[in-house]
């Protein structure tokens, strides 16, 4: 079986190079997008077996964008993980969309727990 592929998109190189190192470290392939669009239009390519967003970004939220995600037939079953620097905030009209959330900055240990158990691997 080959490895889980994990999409991170994320505005802030530092946030997507130590969450791919963590992931890769776990021996999971990953992707990366640095906008919100980008995150859209590799997930649709790809299929990634789960995505890492990060919530705040320019031109397009990662609220958006799963919005986006969820209303797209190929997209609307990857389980997706908000990463942000206020979990408490996030709107409870997302609360169905998302699967879990994660404090920013991420930890790695936190992130891999809540990847293993959202795909049961």
């Amino acid at each position: 079986m080959a490895n889980p592929t994990v999409l991170i998109v994320d505005d802030a190189r530092t946030s997507i190079l130590a969450a791919s190192l963590a992931l890769k470290g776990a021996g999971y392939r990953v992707l990366t997008a640095a906008s919100a669009r980008e995150g859209l239009t590799l997930a649709a390519a790809e299929r990634p077996d789960l995505i890492l967003m990060d919530v705040v970004m320019p031109e397009m939220s990662g609220l958006e964008a799963l919005r986006e995600l969820r209303r797209t037939s190929a997209t609307k079953d990857i389980p997706v993980i908000l990463a942000t620097s206020s979990p408490e905030r996030l709107e409870d009209e997302v609360l169905p969309q998302w699967d879990d959330c994660i404090a920013k900055p991420v930890q790695a240990d936190l992130l891999l727990a809540k990847i293993r158990r959202l795909l049961g691997r």
